[in-house]
């Protein structure tokens, strides 16, 4: 009787401490998403300015709230309205719509360095909701196109940045 409650009490032990062993690495997987979040912020990303003309057309967009794009809604706006879309989105806490947006400004542009910063941002929404493997695959993306551009001082932001979310 007594052997059975000593193995009884090592394996509630054990228990406890797996718990707690458990409760360590989730504590250290938050401050390293924590610092990783803080880096990200450290890059500055701003949406294209709009033009005068612009800015008077989407006033009414910003006042009411609309429904998400279609396709061919999408389709007829340049790629800085794609962009601002995008950041509102985000803004506004409205994800998906963000992503969307983002991929489809990616479709549209040529631009390195815009494509880059896109990356960028799908890579920051998908850490935030924890999908690493996305957010390392949006960031060897903007690391590509880094190199390719010789773009050697974002390169190495992106590397540590990578480095972050992989650890």
């Amino acid at each position: 009787m007594e052997k059975l409650i000593f193995v009884f009490v090592g394996f509630l032990l054990a228990a406890i401490i797996l718990c707690l062993l458990a409760l360590a690495i989730r504590r250290y997987r938050n401050q390293k998403t924590a610092e990783v979040m803080e880096q990200i912020q450290q890059i500055p990303v701003k949406p294209p300015e709009p033009s005068p003309a612009k800015e008077t057309q989407q006033a009414p967009e910003q006042v009411v709230p609309t429904a998400a794009p279609t396709a061919a809604a999408t389709s007829s706006q340049s790629l800085d309205e794609v962009i601002q879309s995008a950041f509102r989105s985000l803004e506004e806490g409205a994800y998906q719509q963000a992503t969307k947006s983002f991929q489809e400004g990616l479709r549209m542009t040529d631009d390195t360095k815009i494509s880059v910063r896109l990356y960028l941002e799908l890579a920051k929404i998908h850490n935030i909701f924890g999908d690493q493997k996305k957010a390392l695959k949006d960031l060897d993306s903007a690391l590509e196109l880094c190199r390719k551009s010789k773009n050697g001082a974002t390169e190495q932001e992106l590397l540590n940045i990578r480095q972050m979310i992989s650890s």
